[in-house]
């Protein structure tokens, strides 16, 4: 996260200044991008620069703008380790080190909702591309579902032999794969939703028909 680049020409657009924000690599977190301009982080206030500004220490999430060089705006997060957009881009899930996924607004950061999902370290989160529904891993070896709606657990994968350490949806949303520290991956096919795959699949009957 130290600049802004032309993904097509290669060439590198905007530097953003660092020195508000510092984050060990072994605890990397990538970037996500609100919108066009906008850019959410987790990572350590330098300096005692985010002290004064926005009174906070320790782990932050952060909120820079590209045309900018100050941050918009810093909110203490001291668990947070990854993050993940909502499909209509209203909502942060945040991923945590005290077991638990905390649902944010997505323009101010506060808090709006906070699950209790793993009996370990959360290690990602991840929306589903269409429904109300996050997926989790954590260092419990285990990958769950959720409905955000109601916080129930929808289902569970596992246990493995090693914590997942990313998560990705299918883009119909059918399918889910976990990636084990970049080594190994496992593609699920969530029963609670293949319903829905056949539905999808199903071949439409002509007007007219029985």
């Amino acid at each position: 996260g130290t600049s802004v680049m032309d993904a097509a020409a290669g060439t590198v657009l905007k530097k953003i200044p660092r020195q508000l924000l510092t984050m060990p690599p072994s605890n990397f977190c990538p970037p996500v991008w609100l919108d066009d301009f906008t850019v959410l982080e987790v990572g350590f206030p330098a300096n005692g620069v985010a002290e004064k500004q926005y009174a906070t220490t320790g782990r932050t999430l952060v909120v820079w703008r590209v045309d900018q060089e100050q941050p918009e705006l810093a909110v203490a997060a001291r668990d947070a380790l990854y993050l993940s957009l909502s499909p209509d881009r209203t909502k942060i899930a945040e991923a945590g080190r005290d077991m638990k996924v905390r649902i944010r607004d997505a323009k101010t950061l506060k808090v709006e909702r906070t699950l209790r999902v793993h009996d370990g370290t959360v290690t990602c989160v991840e929306w589903h591309p269409t429904l109300p529904l996050l997926a989790t891993c954590s260092e419990d070896c285990s990958m769950k579902i959720w409905d955000v709606r109601t916080g129930s657990l929808v289902e569970q994968f596992g246990f493995f032999d090693q914590a997942m350490t990313r998560l990705l949806w299918s883009p119909d949303g059918f399918e889910l794969c976990g990636v084990v520290r970049h080594e190994s991956s496992v593609v699920y096919r969530p029963k609670a939703l293949q319903a829905g795959r056949r539905e999808a699949s199903a071949p439409e009957t002509p007007k007219g028909d029985k």
